[in-house]
């Protein structure tokens, strides 16, 4: 595949979008990529990431989390799945340290269990963020029926890349580099 393709916007499906000289972009400029190429999957933060938490019930299960919802009842009506399903993701993300069950009891009811976010599952709060907001900008085609703001201000907030210093940075502007 050649830039062109990428440029005139016609790629084959399946087409490699990366030439020999760097990343492809829609518009035809390219920027250097890593020699070896990906890293393998074995040291791979993503590929890590997504066999922990790459499911749709998971990833609904922690935007619930994240909206509030902690509830096993509350999630079960909320997102319509299987209650088993529910509660082996729930027994996975506790597991791996990405919720927390917390006891709770109601007047006259059994003790029950909500399932809060640790500060591990709070990280995940970034590329969820950033997840939602490219559904909604290249599937929805609009923004969602929440948004994310700056408390207090109001000002829309967007996930993106941010320098060691503070500045934000333009995707094109950042390269993969391979670990020592």
């Amino acid at each position: 595949m050649t830039a062109d393709c990428v440029k005139a916007g016609d790629c084959a499906p399946g087409a490699n979008h990366f030439t020999d000289s760097g990343m492809a972009y829609a518009d035809g400029e390219t920027v250097e990529t890593l020699s070896a190429g990906a890293p393998s999957l074995e040291r791979c933060g993503l590929a890590a990431a997504v066999e922990l938490v790459g499911d749709r019930w998971t990833l609904l299960i922690l935007r619930s989390a994240l909206y509030g919802v902690t509830r096993f009842d509350d999630m079960h009506s909320s997102l319509g799945l299987p209650r088993t399903v529910l509660s082996n993701r729930l027994k996975k993300l506790v597991e791996n340290d990405l919720l927390r069950k917390r006891p709770y009891k109601e007047d006259g009811q059994r003790t029950r269990h909500q399932y809060v976010l640790t500060s591990k599952g709070v990280d995940l709060a970034l590329p969820l963020i950033a997840l939602m907001q490219w559904g909604e900008k290249h599937i929805l085609d609009a923004p969602g029926k929440t948004s994310l703001v700056e408390r207090g201000a109001g000002a829309p907030l967007h996930a993106g890349l941010i320098s060691e210093d503070g500045r934000p940075v333009d995707l094109r502007q950042a390269q993969f580099r391979m670990a020592s």
